[in-house]
């Protein structure tokens, strides 16, 4: 899948997430089954992340998940400490990015779009907020075929 430079995108879909944001939590291991598991703490986050996505699906009137590339805008807003002086800077004790990420992602594939794999660029932020939340801005791109190589007339 190929997004040519200066592509317009055909749609772009602004979600606002309320609540402290959390990141993915690894995998837990049964040792008696020796099965992996997603954490019940992770398996939450995402149902109330999908929702989010499954309404905006349904307000837009999309009937299946996007199918292309794609690129991500997340702003990752986490409440204002009490008190400044206490050595916290934006991001400290707030996730790593990477799984703050992998979270909206993984929620949302199957929902409005079809696999995270077509994610073909994006940018991440953390911040301190009044309101804590994840703003999301999710650009969905034409899908542009390689050229075919002419045929040889027989």
């Amino acid at each position: 899948v190929l997004r040519k430079k200066g592509t317009v995108a055909l749609h772009v879909m602004e979600l606002w997430i309320p609540g402290q944001p959390k990141p993915k939590k690894r995998p837990q291991f049964n040792s008696k089954t020796h099965a992996a598991f997603t954490p019940r703490v992770t398996m939450r986050e995402e149902a109330l992340i999908r929702e989010f996505g499954a309404k905006w699906v349904q307000e837009h009137g999309w009937s299946t998940p996007w199918e292309g590339p794609f690129t991500a805008q997340c702003l990752f807003l986490f409440p204002k400490p009490t008190d400044f002086w206490d050595g916290k800077e934006p991001g400290q004790n707030c996730g790593d990015l990477e799984n703050l990420a992998k979270l909206i992602y993984d929620a949302l594939q199957t929902v409005v779009f079809k696999n995270d794999k077509d994610l073909v660029g994006s940018s991440c932020d953390k911040a301190f907020s009044n309101t804590p939340g994840v703003l999301l801005r999710l650009k969905f791109y034409p899908t542009i075929s390689k050229p075919q190589k002419p045929r040889k007339k027989k």
